[in-house]
């Protein structure tokens, strides 16, 4: 019975993203993410006939002191080309209560980078991903992920 439990929970987060041209989860050390670690996350782009979506994903349990996240994100094209932005969400409410899908202690967020993005090219692409939030060791924060999805021409999924 627990294992079934665990097992469906495990299948839960593997579907978070689902209709992805690229997804991958990183899992962060358990003395907390470094200010000086980064989630890197390399993908190939075939079609820049569409747009995309960029999501991250973030994996927290109650330890998190914060109620927001700020995120240095780097996106760097096949031509050496980097964009760098410096974003910020919110992962729980004005009374403390997580925002994202959770059970327990684990609460998971998928937080939109960019919508209907269009690549220049097509190449291999890298995001990298970094806590911005002043502290050497960031506490509960258990994974960061990343996730590309092509949208029809609409913009629609």
């Amino acid at each position: 019975m627990i294992r079934s439990f665990i097992l469906g929970i495990g299948l839960l987060g593997l579907v978070a993203c689902s209709n992805t041209d690229y997804e991958k989860n990183i899992s962060i050390a358990s003395d907390g993410w470094h200010k000086d670690s980064i989630a890197r996350f390399e993908f190939d782009v075939q079609d820049v006939s569409l747009p995309y979506e960029m999501l991250i994903y973030i994996r927290n349990n109650n330890s998190y002191p914060y109620s927001n996240i700020y995120l240095f994100v780097n996106i760097i094209r096949p031509d050496g080309v980097i964009s760098r932005d410096t974003a910020e969400y919110e992962l729980a409410d004005a009374y403390g209560k997580w925002l994202g899908k959770g059970w327990c202690a684990n609460f998971d967020s998928d937080l939109l980078l960019q919508q209907n993005y269009r690549f220049a090219d097509t190449g291999k692409y890298t995001v990298e991903i970094m806590q911005a939030m002043r502290e050497l060791r960031l506490k509960g924060i258990k994974d960061v992920g990343f996730c590309l999805r092509k949208l029809d021409v609409n913009g629609k999924k």
